[in-house]
């Protein structure tokens, strides 16, 4: 997954952040200290999605692996 925290049409282009993303097992050996964030998993899980609403279930599905 890529994340963009930068939406604001005020940003130029080159000075917006961006981040890759990727999900893991819990036995993955993180030997290269990358930073994590837990979902906790159940039911109700929670993850924050920045983007258009037509997304949303897709990239869950793709976050799920559904």
């Amino acid at each position: 997954m890529s994340v963009f925290p930068d939406h604001s049409p005020k940003i130029p282009p080159k000075d917006k952040i961006s981040y890759a993303v990727i999900t893991v097992d819990s036995d993955f050996d993180n030997t290269y200290d990358l930073q994590e964030y837990i979902i906790t998993e159940g039911l109700y899980a929670v993850t924050v999605h920045l983007g258009s609403s037509e997304e949303i279930g897709p990239t869950w599905n793709r976050l799920t692996n559904d």
